[in-house]
């Protein structure tokens, strides 16, 4: 069975929307003309023997139209969103898919005469057309189609406001600040306080820095982690290193901090960034195999692991820094490093490997 690659388009939907003037395609009917379009053009750019495309609508979906379409966005690999009516419906179903993260083909007429772009549209790469005839469509989303199927082309099709504001997807971006404050609460803070905290105490005087080693990649999270206790290990003359537990009362909370204490300093691989490859959107783009979800080979699937990985991953250590810069970031940046493997190797003086 074919892998299938799925396109939910957008639009307005019914008569009244139509101008009595419009010479062209009337509005009503954009979406099916949209459908047809990429119904032909489709097969020519995902390789029909690699890969089954599928093309979807609104109208598709009976009486149940706000489950369907909620269903329909939750699933879809592409989204192409006609914005000529200036529908805030399509606005809202549109924000919806910057809020998954989904690539989206912006749709209007060529010189705006469906109205001024929305604000915060107007930094968006539209698609622009002359008029909603089949052909027309066919020869725009043939260009536009070949950019988001070709592995050398750097264009971010998932590129939004939301996105870039959050440096991920909005679904995603909550729980990797979520999983980022309660690293700080939980190792940092109960570390690096001047009140209770490990280093405070006068036992651990002779600490210096506490190190975060950060992963290269949640792709190769668990490989990296083996390193790391390989490093400590080597270190440790072959011996596994154990983690050193320590009792702290930090704001009135009695709790336990349990990292790796070597030499004159601590060292912490945060194993609690793993938990944001157990996101949604992240299990999909790690299941989909190639030929599925818009990349046709693997090359291009795993490019988009990486990128989706990546914002993650950079998230959750934005909003971790944001936390030391709120509370003590005089103090806090003299006593923490955050660090990669190669420098954790280094600091112990022992081979990489």
């Amino acid at each position: 069975m074919k892998p299938v690659f799925e396109v939910f388009v957008i639009g307005p939907m019914g008569a009244e929307k139509d101008d009595p003037k419009e010479q062209a395609t009337p509005i009503s009917q954009h979406m099916r003309a949209i459908k047809q379009a990429l119904d032909t053009v489709l097969p020519a750019c995902v390789k029909p023997s690699e890969l089954e495309s599928n093309v979807f609508t609104p109208e598709d979906g009976g009486s149940e139209i706000e489950t369907y379409v909620f269903n329909r966005i939750d699933s879809a690999d592409l989204a192409v969103a006609d914005i000529t009516a200036r529908s805030p419906s399509v606005m809202y179903e549109l924000a919806f898919f910057h809020a998954l993260g989904t690539p989206v083909i912006i749709l209007d007429y060529d010189g705006g005469a469906g109205g001024k772009v929305p604000f915060y549209l107007r930094g968006a790469n539209i698609l622009r057309v002359p008029d909603f005839e089949v052909e027309t469509l066919e020869k725009a989303f043939e260009g536009r189609l070949k950019m988001f199927f070709d592995e050398t082309d750097d264009q971010d099709f998932a590129l939004n406001p939301l996105t870039k504001f959050y440096s991920a997807p909005l679904v995603e971006a909550a729980g990797a600040a979520t999983i980022a404050r309660g690293y700080f609460l939980n190792l940092i803070d109960p570390i690096l306080s001047n009140s209770g905290g490990v280093m405070s105490q006068e036992e651990n005087a002779a600490i210096r820095t506490l190190n975060v080693v950060r992963p290269e990649n949640l792709l190769t999270f668990n490989d990296e982690l083996q390193s790391f206790a390989r490093i400590a290990r080597d270190w440790n003359g072959g011996e596994s290193v154990q983690e050193t537990h320590w009792e702290v009362v930090v704001s009135g909370r009695r709790r336990t901090v349990a990292a790796y204490l070597l030499g004159n300093a601590i060292y912490d691989f945060p194993r609690t960034i793993n938990a944001l490859t157990n996101a949604p959107r992240m299990q999909r783009v790690l299941q989909k195999i190639p030929g599925s979800a818009g990349y046709v080979s693997e090359t291009r699937l795993e490019l988009n692991r990486l990128r989706v990985t990546g914002q993650l991953q950079r998230h959750f250590f934005d909003v971790l820094l944001e936390e030391i810069r709120r509370h003590a970031p005089r103090l806090y940046a003299n006593r923490i490093r955050f660090i990669s493997l190669r420098q954790f190797a280094d600091d112990l003086g022992v081979p990489l490997g």
